[in-house]
């Protein structure tokens, strides 16, 4: 039994739940075609962020990207 369909719990967080489980749904399938676009690339989702960024952008340094991703070098 699903916890959305619990009777127990409040409709706002039975929406919640159901929209989180839509959500998570969502995520799989998106995560299947982007293994079927990418193959064997073997590209981490880092990366084709940070990919799909610099296309974006333009040409960018390291420190650039890095202050972009609020990480270090």
């Amino acid at each position: 039994m699903e916890l959305s369909h619990d009777a127990s719990l409040s409709g706002d967080l039975r929406d919640v739940l159901r929209f989180a489980d839509s959500l998570s749904q969502a995520h799989f399938h998106v995560s299947e075609i982007v293994g079927a676009v990418h193959g064997d690339r073997q590209l981490a989702s880092a990366s084709r962020v940070i990919l799909r960024y610099l296309m974006a952008a333009g040409p960018r340094t390291v420190p650039e990207i890095a202050t972009w991703r609020a990480t270090s070098r």
